[in-house]
């Protein structure tokens, strides 16, 4: 596996993309206050839309649901093109490497916070039916993201290829060991500066 770098595992955030984050974080902020002062049932989408200063045809650029931006939970938690990337044997066609970037993407698009984590625990512990959305979105997340690896394992492009489940297991992992990191060296930096080391200590398990 070659060294991880930043550009490995973040690609350069543009204007654009900023902008996309800051949208996204002010519309979970939303939703998340609203659930907590209302109840799921009382947090009206155009509410939500109203408090984060968007309109509500934005929304549905972001969420399928108020229950999904509660919870942070974009449709594609995989960008489409780059689980394409990675299918079809790329973007450098080094498994692992492939893998550290795919997960990247992940981190740079979705910008987990501690503090909308822990708003998102305490509003599923108190609401069912987001803990039910939750259950289901991450069994559509880890079967679509297996697949990915099926995929690419079919074409055969890979000296060594991985499991489905496996692959999609090992992104799961890294996304979460990585927040982790973050948390416990005091959120400082980006999301993904912290990958390199969550891919070192996974890796640890297998060489020791």
């Amino acid at each position: 596996m070659s060294p991880v770098t930043a550009e490995l595992v973040e690609p350069a955030l543009g204007t654009r993309e900023r902008k996309k984050r800051a949208t996204r974080r002010a519309l979970i902020a939303s939703a998340q206050t609203l659930v907590a002062e209302r109840g799921l049932d009382g947090a009206t989408i155009e509410d939500i839309c109203e408090r984060a200063g968007v309109a509500r045809r934005t929304f549905f650029n972001y969420f399928e649901t108020k229950e999904d931006a509660t919870l942070g939970w974009s449709e594609d938690v995989v960008d489409p093109a780059a689980g394409e990337r990675f299918a079809a044997g790329g973007p450098s066609g080094n498994l692992l490497d492939d893998l550290v970037t795919l997960v990247g993407t992940v981190l740079a698009a979705h910008d987990f916070r501690h503090d909308e984590i822990h708003r998102k625990g305490e509003l599923v512990r108190g609401e069912p039916r987001l803990l039910a959305r939750q259950l289901w979105r991450f069994e559509q997340t880890m079967t679509t993201t297996a697949d990915l690896f099926r995929r690419r394992a079919r074409l055969g492009l890979d000296d060594q290829s991985l499991d489905g489940e496996v692959g999609a297991f090992l992104v799961v992992s890294l996304v979460r060991l990585t927040h982790q990191l973050w948390t416990v060296n005091g959120e400082q930096g980006e999301l993904a500066d912290h990958l390199p080391t969550a891919v070192d200590q996974l890796g640890q398990l297998f060489t020791t």
